[in-house]
């Protein structure tokens, strides 16, 4: 049994060519995706579930919405605590009938 030597730069161009499809088949289901905010129930929600809810649209870890959302409710942005009660009232619960 012979085996030829491999060539890694051939190595290097197929796995590229793998991550390109892989990426784009990922991009083509988040396309399909129905993609809407919903407010998260159960251990992600912490009062009304908004930053997880945001957390999964944006596809970010929840912890980062919450400390952007801590940072700007003691900046004093606009006014972050009346928008998150709009909101926990305007955005439905991901169980909400569709």
């Amino acid at each position: 049994m012979h085996l030829e030597p491999v060539d890694a730069e051939r190595v290097s161009q197929y796995k590229q060519k793998c991550k390109d499809v892989l990426f784009q088949n990922q991009l083509e289901l988040d396309m399909e995706e129905d993609k809407k905010l919903r407010r998260t129930e159960g251990k992600e929600a912490l009062i009304f579930g908004i930053c997880g809810g945001m957390a999964k649209f944006f596809s970010l870890d929840v912890t980062i919405i919450r400390i952007i959302w801590a940072v700007l409710t003691f900046v004093g942005v606009g006014s972050p605590i009346l928008i998150y009660l709009i909101m926990a009232f305007i955005i439905p619960k991901e169980g909400a009938v569709k």
